[in-house]
């Protein structure tokens, strides 16, 4: 009314939402989930505006019986005003995701959609809009997974949000499920369902991969805010609402994964520090890294005087049906002993130096205070957690792994086509579709011919000369035991240019079965897989994302700049660089 007192052409349109009581991928019956909302005209284009979703929404219980599908009948015990600006003229590409008309004309969209494809598209709320997330996969309602029950959820946030959003994620049964084992629908014989899903960030992608422990249908729901700079951020408290949510289906299951170490709840890697608390990671940048040599060092620079305390845990060492991550939790205190720390008062410097009883998977949570503002020593902040898969063998027999402490993964991602020279400054950077491998053409085009198994290492003598030093793996042999995907920071100290190649050799079943290894070798194309970035002054990132499970090699080739910034050619007119480091990954 007030629209049309105010001389707005207006009119009501009448259709379906996913409201209260809705859950992804849900079939919408004729008469169910019905609601009213207005087009207004505005500038000579139709616009959407929902007034009722924009002005107030219902809170509403979670401990919601199966049969009670449709929408309750709101009451004022359950109604909160709250305004929305999302659903005040939303664009119809958004709107779509929660609103389906009956007049297909209603939709606004250049291509309309059905009913069907309404009840399949994902399932979000306002705040997804609001934070401008996007979905980098997984574009339906309901995932399925593969016969080891993993799948992924990735979203993409905006650069500048990056710095300030926090996710978090809850994975239960559900209703029709309700787990059998158990009456806690967000457990799985006593475990909890959030140690079976690892969720990071890397810069501005949010990722969630999961394996579930046991066929049925599951959903999970992933919450955000904003947190805020807090002059004492030790201590401080924010509230998650949620983003979207998916329904999850795993039909077979013939490999369950063994879930992660007992730690505290949710995103794994230093993000966490960095984003609440300014503290910034100098040596371990990944929230999983594989070591072979002991005293693990991580170190932490901090913005100023901090007190800190370390907590080691392993499904080895702890009883699979503990979940308490209370910092004073006595049945890891057995493995708190392997940890110290010492702190540089003048540079604000932490170390953690860890030492670990066996091999295996261990978690370890960091926990800060702030002494100025909590002078209680046993209120502790939850800074970051990290995954160390911990082996003394380097070789690659994949029996040499205990499996009761493998966690695995499938993470598929690309990041196209690109490829960063000179890492002085970032006017030094250039996209470029070449791929530099430093062979000659007609050595990358004969995949099929035998390639020579390059020596693994580092070669100290250029590494010197180029003044090249690997900062986060500075052990030559790698395992990704939950990724496809892995970042290698080296610090340079001169102007470099860097050519790479990226060898495929074998599957991991080739190796129980003694193949040998150069007769499977295959040249990728470098930079489909392989992005270099910078990371600020002297320090280059080189990214990868495998595209299958096998062991690969990884050669980095360097060359210092001539006054002309033109790496030499040899005589046929090819960039002959010299190898500077090779990594041997597995990815299992």
């Amino acid at each position: 009314y007030l629209i049309s007192f105010a001389g707005l052409h207006c009119v009501d349109v009448k259709g379906h939402s996913k409201s209260v009581g809705y859950e992804p991928g849900m079939h919408i019956a004729e008469g169910k989930f019905t609601n009213t909302w207005n087009a207004v005209v505005i500038d000579g284009e139709w616009r959407f505006v929902q007034c009722n979703w924009g002005a107030r929404h219902l809170v509403m219980s979670k401990d919601k019986k199966e049969a009670d599908m449709s929408p309750p009948k709101p009451t004022r015990e359950k109604i909160k005003y709250q305004y929305d600006e999302h659903y005040f003229l939303p664009d119809p590409e958004d709107f779509i995701l929660e609103f389906f008309p009956y007049k297909t004309e209603w939709q606004l969209l250049e291509k309309s959609i059905t009913l069907q494809e309404f009840e399949q598209l994902p399932f979000v709320r306002s705040l997804f809009f609001h934070y401008h997330l996007s979905f980098v996969n997984q574009r339906h309602a309901i995932i399925q997974t593969d016969n080891r029950g993993a799948c992924d959820i990735k979203l993409r946030m905006p650069d500048s949000f990056k710095q300030r959003l926090a996710f978090h994620f809850h994975l239960r049964f559900s209703n029709s499920l309700n787990n059998i084992q158990t009456e806690d629908s967000n457990d799985f014989q006593g475990v909890k369902l959030e140690r079976y899903v690892l969720h990071t960030i890397q810069d501005d992608l949010v990722s969630f991969n999961i394996h579930l422990p046991q066929e049925g249908d599951y959903f999970i729901e992933i919450f955000a805010s904003l947190v805020e700079p807090d002059p004492n951020p030790f201590g401080q408290s924010f509230k998650l609402k949620c983003v979207c949510k998916y329904r999850i289906v795993c039909k077979q299951l013939t490999q369950r994964m063994h879930p992660l170490p007992t730690c505290a709840s949710g995103e794994w890697g230093p993000a966490k520090a960095i984003r609440h608390f300014n503290i910034h990671p100098l040596t371990h940048f990944q929230a999983i890294f594989e070591t072979h040599h002991l005293p693990i060092i991580i170190k932490f620079k901090c913005p100023k005087q901090l007190k800190f305390h370390a907590k080691l845990n392993s499904n080895q060492y702890s009883s699979i049906n503990n979940d308490n991550n209370n910092v004073s939790n006595s049945t890891t205190n057995t493995l708190d002993k392997y940890i110290k720390y010492e702190y540089d008062e003048d540079n604000f410097i932490v170390t953690f130096i860890i030492q670990l009883p066996n091999e295996g998977q261990y978690g370890i949570d960091l926990y800060a205070r702030d002494p100025e503002y909590q002078t209680e020593k046993r209120t502790m902040s939850h800074c970051c957690k990290y995954i160390i898969n911990y082996s003394k063998s380097t070789n690659f027999d994949t029996t040499s792994h205990n499996n009761n402490n493998d966690y695995l993964f499938d993470r598929i991602k690309s990041n196209g086509q690109q490829k960063l020279m000179s890492p002085r400054s970032n006017s030094n950077f250039h996209q470029t579709e070449q791929n530099h491998s430093p062979r000659s053409s007609s050595l990358r085009d004969t995949n099929n011919l035998s390639i020579p198994m390059p020596k693994i290492g580092g070669n100290s003598n250029l590494l010197s000369q180029f003044g090249m030093t690997p900062i986060s793996h500075t052990d030559s042999t790698i395992t990704l035991y939950s990724t496809n995907s892995i970042e290698l920071l080296f610090q340079i100290c001169k102007m470099v240019d860097f050519s790479f190649d990226l060898i495929y050799h074998h599957t991991l079943s080739d190796l129980s079965s003694r193949t040998p290894l150069t007769n499977l070798n295959q040249r990728l194309n470098a930079s489909d897989y392989v992005t270099i970035k910078p990371n600020g002054g002297f320090n280059v990132i080189f990214a990868l994302n495998l595209p299958k499970q096998g062991v690969y090699t990884f050669t980095i080739y360097a060359a210092t700049i001539n006054p002309r910034n033109d790496v030499q050619l040899n005589t046929h007119g090819q960039t002959e660089l010299p190898a500077v480091y090779t990594y041997l990954i597995r990815y299992v």
